[in-house]
Formats: C-alpha cells, structure tokens, sequence
C-alpha cells in the first residue's frame, strides 16, 4: 500500500524543477527583451542619425551651392528665401514633403522664432533650455512620448553664424522680402554665437515595441510549452527510476521490521520526505544493530557465568520438584498410617509448612461443620490463623488467593470440595510460591481425606457386618457351590 508521505520527495522534486523552468523561462525572455530593446534603440539611433545626416547635407548645399549661385542672378538687395534661407527650405523638404509623420518628425524651431511654424513647444522648449543651461552640450537623446505615441528623439543645438546675422541682426539691414512676410520684431536683434534654436528628429518606436512584445509573446510560448513537455518527461523518468525505487525500499523496512521493538525504525519512515525518513531509519537501524551487537558481545562474554546461573536456577527448580514429589509421597505415607483426618493432617500440616517455609499452616474441614485443624495449636481461636470470612467463595472458586502474609489453599477433588488450607508467614510477605503447584498440593491432600474417608467407611461396614454375625443364634455355615462346609 502507497504511504501518503511517498510523493513528497516527487513534489519537492517538481516544484524545485518548475521554479527552475520559470527561472529560466524568465531570464530567457528578459535577456531577449533587452537584447531587442537594444537592436530596437540601435536602429531608431541609426535612422535619427541618418535623418539629421540628410539635414546637414541639405543645410550645407543650400549654405555652399544653391545661395552663392542664386546670390549671381539676382540683385544684392533681392533675397530669394525658397532657395537661400537654410531654415526656409529643410523646413519644406523634411516636414510638409513628409506630412504622413510616419517615419519621421522633424522639426526646427526655436523659442522666440521668425516664423510661427517654428514657435518650440513644452518638450522642445526644455530640451533648448537644457542646450542653453550646457554650453557643451551638443546631443539631446532618449525616450519620449509625442501625442501619445513613443518616440526615440535626437536634438542638436543650432547657433547663429556670421552669415546668418544677415536675415537675423539688424532689420535695417534685412531683406526687404523678409520684412515684408515676418515682420521686423521678431527673429532678429542676434549676433554670431548666440543660440538659435535646435534641429529635432523624433523617430516613433511604437509599432517596433509592439513586435518587440509580438516576438517576447511568442518565444515566450514556445518556450514554456517545450518545458511543459520536458517536464512531463522528467515526471515519468522520475517516477520509474526515483519513487518507485523509494517505495520498494520503504516498503523492505515495513516488511522485515514488525517486531514491538522495531517500531522506532518504522516510526521514522513516517517522517519528513522520503530520503529524510529513509536516513532516519537506517540511523535508527544502525543504533539498533549496534545496539544488538553489543548485547551479542556481552552474552558472549558473559554466557559461562549465565549457563552455570541458569544451571544454578535449574538445580534449584529441580530440587524443589523432587521436595514437591517428595512432600506427595510423604502425604501417601501419612495416608497409609493414619486411621482419622486428625491423624492426616496432624502429620501433613508440618510437612507442608515445612516444605514453603511457613510459620503456620490450618485446614479447615466444609463438609464436617467446620472443624478446624492448626499447626502449631494455637492458644485460643481469636488469632492470626483464623480463617477468612468468605472462606466458602475461595473453596468454591478452587484459586489461590495470595495475601499479604498468608496463602489461601482450596482442597478439593475432581468433583467435591473438602475445605481450605492457609499457610501464614511471620514477616508479613510471600516467597515467591507457584499457584499451580499449591493447587496440585490441594488436590493430593483432597485425594488423600477422601481416600481415608473411603478406607474408614469401609472398616465401619466390616465392623457392622461382623456384629451382625456374633449376634445370630442360629448355626451359619459357609459352604461351596457342591455343598462341602467351607
């Protein structure tokens, strides 16, 4: 039969098992997301580089080619701004021609700008401030969320050059172009090195996070549901090789230790799991086979001196046998030569005494109106050998009753009860008596009364039968069965 404690080993075993599948399970998607979170970072960083590549080179064409050729064609007082201002034509290329914002933000602004479209916003206005608060800063980048969606964001510090103080020193001097479109309050008053503002790329990473966790979801599954299979297999491995090994050995133990004595080895089988109980047990066996090797070496070194006690105790039981047979044989002697029940016990009460070592022995007779019989003769009636007051329920129930100082006796025959016999002892304590040998004396003294009561009915019928015949008058002849006078 399967104890309850035999799977707490397999438990155990699972459990440590599944929090190591879990364990893995998660550092594995945990390092997988860091690792696409870093590609994903990598690449959003990329195409934000790219993006401001693109601008650059765009500012710096329009900066190196486009302004100085346009500047051949047309008055020194005319500005062209489509074509000659940097701002102007990045603004149109990389923000209306990219309307979608889709791909890509990108915007250039400022705090106090010319143009309206380029006024900062909350985020770009901090990110200016920063650039302001840092005079070596020259990158801005990181996370952000734009109109709820997760951007990677790069900005860059754009300063005032020497060429620039043109459209944005002195309005006096400005483009009249300029004047006439913006005005001449705002986006001017700045010298070379000032802060103008920054460039801003923000490339949104919302649908790259949602593969990101597509991805994670999916190897997540797929490693979870092969560690569902593993496990299932290490389940049936571990059963076959492990616990049913571990119920077989338990089940040695409950088998081949049922003895009382051997309940503290099976008592630890039912501790803890099963490897602890089993080292339990087998530490609760080795103490008990220690324990049984040193009671072997001491019987061996003491069995001379128990052989010659044990050959002591049995003379001394064979001695007393031979006194108890010799005690019966001295009863059938008493039997032989006395003539009345007085003259029985008179010589058995002594021998009996004599025989347990008791001070005093009585006999008192039930069916002769309880005639009572001591020895010694005790001096009056109201002493120690008076029989007990329920003497005719220890008779009847034909047991020794043992008192202190004092053995009760029933006498009786096969089917008639005699009376009772009471050995007294001075100190007040028992020997060590053996009930069924008292009995058996019991017996023999009933057999031996009854005998002599058979024996003295009998001499009174052969007295009687001799009065009978003193007393005829007529002649009385014995004869044979042909007539001769016997």
């Amino acid at each position: 039969m399967s104890h309850p404690l035999h799977g707490k080993i397999q438990h155990k075993f699972l459990l440590g098992l599944a929090c190591i599948f879990l364990l893995l399970g998660g550092v594995f998607l945990f390092s997988l997301n860091l690792h696409l979170r870093e590609m994903l970072h990598i690449e959003a960083e990329a195409k934000a580089e790219l993006v401001f590549s693109h601008v650059s080179s765009l500012q710096q064409y329009v900066r190196d080619t486009l302004r100085p050729s346009v500047r051949g064609h047309i008055p020194d007082e005319d500005f062209l701004l489509e074509a000659m201002s940097t701002s102007f034509v990045t603004r149109k290329v990389f923000v209306e021609l990219n309307g979608q914002r889709d791909q890509y933000l990108y915007r250039r602004v400022s705090v106090t700008p010319r143009n309206p479209a380029s006024q900062a916003n909350d985020l770009e206005r901090e990110l200016i401030t920063g650039f302001r608060n840092d005079g070596d800063l020259r990158t801005l980048r990181g996370y952000r969320v734009i109109d709820g969606v997760e951007h990677y964001i790069l900005a860059r510090p754009v300063y005032f050059e020497a060429d620039c103080m043109y459209c944005h020193g002195d309005p006096s001097d400005a483009p009249r172009v300029l004047l006439d479109r913006y005005g001449a309050v705002r986006g001017f008053g700045h010298k070379a090195g000032d802060l103008a503002g920054m460039d801003f790329v923000g490339m949104p990473v919302d649908r790259s996070v949602q593969q990101v966790r597509e991805a994670i979801t999916l190897f997540g599954s797929s490693f979870y549901a092969a560690a569902a299979g593993v496990f299932l297999l290490i389940i049936i491995f571990f059963n076959r090789l492990v616990v049913a090994n571990l119920r077989r050995l338990t089940g040695i133990f409950r088998q081949n230790f049922q003895s009382p004595g051997d309940r503290s080895i099976l008592n630890r089988l039912d501790e803890g799991d099963e490897i602890n109980s089993l080292m339990e047990a087998f530490g609760a066996f080795a103490a008990h086979l220690r324990e049984a090797r040193v009671k072997l070496e001491d019987y061996a070194a003491n069995l001379e001196d128990k052989v010659r006690e044990r050959t002591e105790d049995l003379s001394l039981e064979a001695a007393e046998h031979r006194t108890d047979v010799e005690l019966f044989v001295d009863l059938l002697g008493d039997l032989n030569s006395s003539q009345s029940h007085a003259e029985l016990l008179k010589g058995a009460l002594p021998r009996i005494a004599a025989r347990f070592g008791a001070s005093r022995a009585t006999y008192l007779c039930a069916p002769m109106g309880r005639e009572q019989y001591a020895w010694p003769t005790p001096p009056d009636a109201d002493d120690a050998t008076r029989m007990p007051e329920d003497w005719l329920s220890v008779v009847n129930a034909r047991q020794v009753r043992v008192e202190p100082g004092r053995v009760l006796v029933p006498v009786s025959t096969s089917d008639f009860s005699r009376g009772l016999m009471a050995l007294y002892w001075e100190n007040g304590g028992t020997p060590d008596l053996t009930p069924e040998v008292l009995l058996a004396l019991g017996q023999q003294l009933g057999i031996a009364i009854e005998n002599l009561d058979a024996i003295d009915a009998l001499l009174r019928q052969n007295r009687l039968l001799e009065l009978i015949f003193e007393g005829i008058s007529d002649p009385v002849l014995l004869v044979e069965e042909g007539g001769t006078v016997v």
